[in-house]
Parts: structure tokens; C-alpha cells; sequence
């Protein structure tokens, strides 16, 4: 019997690496895995899942990351080549392409991956648009004030955890969120933010996401999140989560809920609708997506699209737990063109809720205290950390989830509440670095 490869691609350990290589293992594949550098405590947690691991120095050029798959996998055949870390989904895609490999709709991850190129889009495709520009010099902040008007957001074109996103509501507040962003914006994935961007659109000059960013009217309303698959064109909606407990500072996502609260079917079906239209004229396609929408007095506006993966870890439990589908075997499905995976058994579950519990400080992480209190609480299934004893925690201008309380059955009051408690029960045990 032929040997059959799937080679994941990550950087900084993003992306879902364990439970994918797993994943790869049940479905009877070989799983493979090409990384940016990592801590030594990483990898060789990782070699006791993957069968071989190249560490390279760009997983951002597709070239390199072709070159390493081909090295890995050798004379065996490689079924699929994917990423799901926003940062190394395009090259990824793109690698796979170059090796005949089944990928997703190149052109539709590099509208999504560019937040300016999408804005272009929906907008020449005559669908609702925030206002929106580049800003690339504090000259250019001054013509903020008539072209969109205050408030708004500011925030990396290719950004990803809410990275640097920032509401300002006057000239001089964008003003020094612009010196913020370009002071700090390559503390963090910098691999991501350092190649220059490309556009399809006629200009000429190749634009730096170091030193340029996205303005964009700040858009008020309920805010909900998609998980859902395209595969041929055909969208196959799995879940529309409502996003709750905002925070309009740090854009924290605190709480999730599914299904969500008050929200008619008349009403979903046209926010459903709405992303796929979005969806069709970003020409995605062949792959999974996690959908970010706002639901305003003057209907639904795109907020952004991570396409080519589902959404974060909690969310895919969540979907299993109350749906009984797996979405990392759809998104190995659906990137290695296998057959969709059966549902598995799902809880007796109404309605399921996520609270985040984020650190507030950075720093090397000695222990989380309060969990065991936290899960005898009322309407609590499960509390994750996703942090560990010895991880580097950094906060710095991201979200990060620690820890995340998976509850069943609650009224938004009843979350609101817990999510308090819950905050005031567990402790993050933090040494400084």
C-alpha cells in the first residue's frame, strides 16, 4: 500500500499543530511538519506526533516551503499541503500548487490575507463597505477626518488576534496610534508582517505592512462569527456564533454563543447570505473559513475572513460538542479533496457558550490556580487552559487564550455573571522574564 503524507505548515507554534497532527495519524496518513524556529520544548513535544519536522528559516516563501515537502516526503505521496495559521495559509497554498497538490482558491486567500484588497472588493462588488483607507505617514492621517470621519479603527492590513487593533476616535488619537503601530508592530509575528505585500489592483509599488495600515469606519453592532465550508463553490454553513461580553479597548473576545441570543431566523438567514456573498466576489473557495461579521442598524457589514481554516481550537470543540461535527477532519477533508468525515456523537446540548479568560500580564507561566473551583460552578462542561506551566505568556497588544469555560444552557445574564466569577477565581501565576 502506497505511503500517503500530509504536511502542515506553521510558525512560532501557530495554527493548531497538535491536534492536526493527530487528526492526520487517525485518518491513517503520515503527518509531516514545516516550521519557522521554535523553542527546543516545542519541538520535541511535536516528534512524538509528527513523523519528520524540517525547521526553516522563511515559511513564508512558498519556494522554500515547496523545496522542504518535496525533501520530506520524498518518493511517498503527499495528499495535502495546508496551513492553519493565518500568517502561512497563502504560501502554503501556494506551495501546494506548485507540487500539484490540492489547494484552495490562491486568488480568494490573498484577497482575504490583504484586509485592504478585501475592503476593495466587497465595495466594487456593491456590498455594504465600511469606509476605509491606507494610512502610510502621519500626512496622511490628516485626510482621515474627511474621507471617513471619527471614530474609527486602525489596525495591520494582514493582521491576525486582534494584533495592534486599535479604536481611536479623533485626529490626535490616530496620530498616535499610527507612531504606536509602527514602533511595535514587529514585536510580534514578525515573519508575517515582514514581506512586502502585493496588490492586483494597479498599483504599481509593492506596499510594506511594517509601515502601512488599514483605517476603517468603526462599525457598531452585534457582532457574530461563521464557521462554514466551500468546497466546489457550494457553501455548507456549519455555525453562526454570536459574539458577547465586547470589549471595544483591546477587542478581546470574551464570550462566544451558539445559537445566538434573540436572533430570528428570518434575520441569521440574511447574515448567512450575506457571507456567502462576501465569500463569492473574494472568489474563496476549496477550503474552510472563519467568517467575522456586524450585524448594524443599516444591516450586516464584513468585518474580516480568515479563510482556509476554521476558527480557534474552542470554537472547534464547541461545534463538536452541541453539532458532532469534527472541523479538523473536515478541514483535512476538504484540503486533501477526501471523503467528508462522518459526525460524531454530540451532547444533548441546547445552546453552548465560550468565556475567555485572558492573562493580564506577561510573562513565563508557573501555574493557573482556581480551575477545579471554577468547573463545580453552574452550567460549566469544561475548563481549558491553553497555556501551561513553563509557556512564555506575551499580551503585548494580542489576544492570547490562556483559558477558556465551555458552558452549556446559560441565559446571556447567567454568562455575564459567570464570566465575572470566573475572573475572579482563577489566577494566573506569572514570572517575570
Amino acid at each position: 500500500m502506497e505511503s500517503s503524507v500530509v504536511i502542515l505548515i506553521s510558525d512560532e507554534g501557530l495554527g493548531g499543530v497538535i491536534p492536526f497532527g493527530r487528526a492526520i495519524k487517525e485518518h491513517g496518513m503520515e503527518p509531516m511538519l514545516i516550521t519557522g524556529e521554535v523553542s527546543k520544548s516545542h519541538l520535541q513535544h511535536w516528534k512524538e506526533i509528527f513523523i519528520k519536522i524540517h525547521v526553516i528559516d522563511n515559511p513564508y516563501d512558498y519556494k522554500i516551503i515547496k523545496e522542504s515537502a518535496q525533501e520530506l516526503a520524498k518518493e511517498k505521496r503527499i495528499v495535502a499541503i495546508f496551513s492553519c495559521y493565518d500568517g502561512t495559509v497563502l504560501p502554503a497554498a501556494q506551495a501546494a500548487k506548485e507540487l500539484n497538490v490540492p489547494h484552495p482558491n490562491i486568488d480568494g486567500l490573498f484577497n482575504s490575507r490583504n484586509k485592504y484588497q478585501m475592503r476593495k472588493i466587497t465595495r466594487e462588488g456593491n456590498l455594504p463597505t465600511p469606509k476605509f483607507a491606507l494610512v502610510g505617514s502621519i500626512k496622511e492621517c490628516y485626510f482621515i477626518k474627511d474621507n471617513i470621519g471619527y471614530p474609527v479603527v486602525i489596525k495591520p492590513i494582514n493582521g491576525m488576534a486582534s494584533h495592534l487593533v486599535k479604536l481611536v476616535k479623533n485626529e490626535e488619537q490616530l496620530i498616535e496610534a499610527y507612531h504606536y503601530l509602527e514602533e511595535r508592530i514587529s514585536d510580534n509575528f514578525y515573519g508575517n508582517y515582514s514581506n512586502f505585500i502585493q496588490f492586483y489592483d494597479g498599483i504599481n509599488e509593492n506596499i510594506n505592512p511594517l509601515k502601512t495600515f488599514l483605517v476603517e469606519e468603526f462599525i457598531q453592532g452585534n457582532e457574530y462569527c461563521a464557521e462554514i465550508i466551500i468546497k466546489d463553490g457550494e457553501f455548507h454553513r456549519v455555525a453562526l456564533f454570536q459574539k458577547i461580553l465586547e470589549d471595544t479597548i483591546k477587542f478581546h473576545e470574551n464570550g462566544f454563543v451558539y445559537p445566538a441570543f434573540d436572533l430570528e431566523e428570518k434575520r441569521e438567514e440574511m447574515l448567512w447570505e450575506h457571507i456567502e456573498q462576501c465569500l463569492t466576489v473574494l472568489e474563496i473557495n476549496n477550503c474552510s473559513a472563519h467568517v467575522e461579521i456586524k450585524d448594524s442598524e443599516n444591516g450586516p457589514f464584513l468585518i474580516e475572513v480568515n479563510a482556509g481554516r476554521a476558527g480557534g481550537s474552542i470554537i472547534v470543540k464547541a461545534v463538536k460538542e452541541i453539532l458532532g461535527i469534527d472541523l479538523i477532519n473536515e478541514v483535512i477533508a476538504i484540503q486533501g479533496r477526501l471523503r467528508a468525515p462522518n459526525k460524531v456523537i454530540k451532547n444533548e446540548i441546547e445552546r453552548i457558550g465560550i468565556l475567555s479568560i485572558f492573562s493580564h500580564k506577561s510573562g513565563r507561566l508557573k501555574k493557573i490556580e482556581g480551575i477545579e473551583e471554577l468547573k463545580k460552578l453552574n452550567g460549566v462542561i469544561d475548563v481549558i487552559p491553553f497555556s501551561f506551566p513553563g509557556d512564555i505568556i506575551d499580551i503585548t497588544d494580542k489576544e492570547v487564550f490562556s483559558l477558556n469555560v465551555l458552558v452549556s444552557n446559560l441565559t446571556q445574564i447567567e454568562m455575564e455573571h459567570l464570566h465575572k466569577a470566573a475572573n475572579e477565581l482563577i489566577e494566573f501565576i506569572i514570572d517575570s522574564v
